[in-house]
Formats: C-alpha cells, sequence, structure tokens
C-alpha cells in the first residue's frame, strides 16, 4: 500500500526539480559536458527513484505524483528553451504545451466532481512520448553542431535537420493524436465513471 509521507525515493525525485533548470542554465552558456553531465544524473535519478519505490517499499501518493511531474517539468522547459533558441518552432511547444494542460485541467474538473479516475498510459501516449523525447534530443544536438563549425561534422549536422525536421511533424501529429484521445477518455469518465460517495 502506498505510503502517505515523504520517502527517500520521493527526495530523489524531488531533486530533479533542481536538477531541470540547472542543466538549461549550462546548455545555454555553452558548457555542453558539464550539461550532459547534470542530465545524464537527471535520467539516473528518474531510474533511483523506481528502484527505490518497488525495491525498498517506497512508495507513496506524493512520488506517484511528484514521478511524472518532474518528467514533464523537464520536458515543458526543454521545449520552451529550445523554441527561444529558435530550434524547435513555437507551434510545436504550444500544442505540447496546450495538450498536457487539457489533461491537466481535465483530470481537477473530474476530481472536482468526485469521479474515480484509473490511469494507465496508452500505446498511442508512448508513441507521442519517444517523439517529443526524439525531437528535444535532435534539437540539442542540433544546437551543438551549430556551435562546432567542424568540417567532419557537416554532413552529421544536414542529416540531423532533415531528421529533425521529420520528428517535428511526427510529434504534433501524435500529440494532437493523443489530445483528441484523452478528451474521449475523459468523456466516457464523465459520462459512466464510478462516482466517489
Amino acid at each position: 500500500m502506498p505510503q502517505s509521507k515523504i520517502t527517500l525515493a520521493s527526495y530523489v525525485t524531488i531533486s530533479r526539480f533542481f536538477l531541470v533548470p540547472v542543466f538549461i542554465y549550462l546548455f545555454l552558456a555553452e558548457s555542453y559536458l558539464a550539461a550532459v553531465i547534470v542530465a545524464s544524473i537527471a535520467g539516473f535519478t528518474d531510474l533511483l527513484d523506481g528502484f527505490l519505490a518497488r525495491h525498498f517499499n517506497m512508495r507513496s501518493r506524493l512520488g506517484s505524483l511528484l514521478d511524472p511531474a518532474a518528467d514533464k517539468f523537464l520536458m515543458v522547459v526543454s521545449f520552451i528553451t529550445l523554441s527561444w533558441m529558435k530550434t524547435i518552432p513555437l507551434w510545436l511547444t504550444g500544442i505540447v504545451i496546450g495538450r498536457d494542460l487539457m489533461i491537466t485541467l481535465g483530470v481537477i474538473l473530474l476530481n472536482l466532481m468526485r469521479i474515480r479516475l484509473y490511469y494507465r498510459p496508452t500505446r498511442l501516449s508512448k508513441i507521442t512520448t519517444f517523439f517529443q523525447i526524439s525531437v528535444l534530443v535532435l534539437s540539442f544536438l542540433a544546437v551543438f553542431l551549430q556551435k562546432r563549425p567542424i568540417e567532419w561534422l557537416q554532413m552529421s549536422d544536414t542529416l540531423v535537420g532533415k531528421v529533425h525536421y521529420v520528428f517535428v511533424y511526427l510529434a504534433a501529429f501524435f500529440t494532437l493524436i493523443t489530445a483528441g484521445q484523452y478528451a474521449y477518455v475523459g468523456y466516457k469518465f464523465y459520462r459512466f465513471g464510478e462516482r466517489k460517495e
């Protein structure tokens, strides 16, 4: 049964909220090695909190909320930063953030109506997350290559640009599809969901 108190796993998750702005600052300062190290630590915390929760009975209600929130925080901050750098189209960032806001508001409204929610990520949402993360990785890589005008990297720069272009539209497509999917799921909860007493 999930614990109500804060656990070590939750503290590990909370650390990710502080690592994200450090990573962005280092990347903008063009301290790429330090930025990669911080990003790697953030990725490790994502694995560590899950390991602690599963194997040391540190599951908690707070942790179940914080973990996806920390991941979303990283993605949203990264999308905003890369849009500001004009590496990711502003319209894609708007679609990504807009979908997440729609889902968040829907969950809040359904909770206010005391409707029980049973959430499990859909296959389409996992595909969407894959393309969104791919766009971020390719965008960060594109910025790095632009800042490193080395002759043998020119072909890589062109290839990354082409793949990035395709993935931007795939990410937008799946984000919009899953927005519709979650809207339909929310509607089903509203019409047929179990009400709390």
